[in-house]
């Protein structure tokens, strides 16, 4: 019979489908209207990110962002909530707030759903971002609320999450992430350590790049795509080492470390190229491509492992 903490680990894989990315809102406190332009890369030129490796972005005719489609995934943006569908079906609603430059401050989700042959879930879930002076994202934190049912047991679990990202002279040099539960012993981490050779690639325009997919995923790299995560590094790492850990406490651990090499080539405007194989293409709004809702990709199924709500992949690298 499978057991309720089996489910738990099965639904901290799963929960993918359910996390959302947050845009647009309705707070906050800075004195700093210069606001995000939100998918242009270079301010002033028109021009709009219309893909990032398997990422398609779909702006209004206004240059306000419409939806995300990422293989089975749609992400649907509205004034003040999100709505995420997977395979065509709705799978979940996000309030969100942000400050006046447009950057993201805090979110909040409520969802329940179910799972055929699995079980159910609901949560709730509030996590706050900070930047520095320069606008560098440097911390996130996370607290989610999960209860789970199975066969008619049902476990509540709280868990917090901790995202550090660390900057020396507009540089990103390490990104830490950790996550606890504060009622059953489990646990685990993982950690990004960039490095730059003599000769390092200059990121002209602060842009976004994955690294390798090996920090944020899913949600999360949807608004840092758009510039809704702050101002990104100066220059982009030649390579990093990765490590990963979790453990509980019957005694099941497993962790893993790796290294990986990065490059990329630009346009002659200094806008990101290609990423390792992960092509990006710009344009007007009007240049852009129109999103067939009845269309699936091929690549379904493949989407990352990613901790709960915030995107994060794990382990899915191995």
């Amino acid at each position: 019979m499978t057991s309720l903490k089996f489910l738990k680990r099965y639904f901290l894989l799963l929960l993918l489908g359910i996390s959302v990315c947050p845009f647009i809102a309705c707070e906050e406190e800075d004195d700093d209207d210069d606001t995000v332009n939100v998918g242009e890369v270079v301010p002033g030129s028109g021009k709009k990110l219309l893909s990032a490796g398997d990422y398609q972005f779909y702006y209004s005719p206004d240059g306000t962002l419409s939806h995300v489609a990422l293989y089975e995934s749609l992400y649907d943006f509205s004034a003040n909530k999100i709505t995420y569908y997977f395979d065509g079906e709705e799978s979940g609603v996000i309030t969100l707030f942000h400050n006046k430059k447009g950057l993201i401050t805090k979110m909040y989700n409520s969802e329940s759903w179910e799972e055929e042959g699995h079980g159910s879930c609901t949560y709730m879930s509030t996590y706050n971002m900070s930047y520095d002076r320069e606008g560098h994202l440097t911390e996130i934190a996370g607290n989610y609320d999960v209860e789970f049912t199975f066969e008619g047991e049902t476990e509540y679990d709280n868990y917090t999450d901790l995202t550090t990202l660390t900057w020396d002279d507009g540089v990103l040099t390490k990104y830490e992430y950790v996550y606890s539960s504060n009622v059953g012993n489990w646990a685990g981490g993982e950690t990004v350590t960039l490095h730059y050779d003599a000769m390092p690639y200059l990121n002209r325009h602060r842009q976004y790049a994955s690294l390798g997919g090996y920090i944020f995923g899913g949600d999360l790299e949807i608004c840092a795509y758009m510039g809704l995560l702050g101002t990104w590094s100066e220059y982009l790492p030649t390579s990093l080492d990765y490590s990963y850990y979790y453990s509980e406490d019957d005694g099941f651990e497993e962790e893993d470390e790796e290294t990986c090499t990065l490059t990329y080539e630009f346009n002659s405007d200094g806008t990101i190229q290609c990423e390792n194989s992960d092509e990006y293409t710009y344009g007007t709004v009007a240049q852009q491509g129109k999103y067939d809702r009845q269309t699936k990709s091929t690549r379904a199924g493949q989407l990352s492992k990613v901790h709960p709500l915030l995107g994060h992949r794990i382990n899915s690298r191995r």
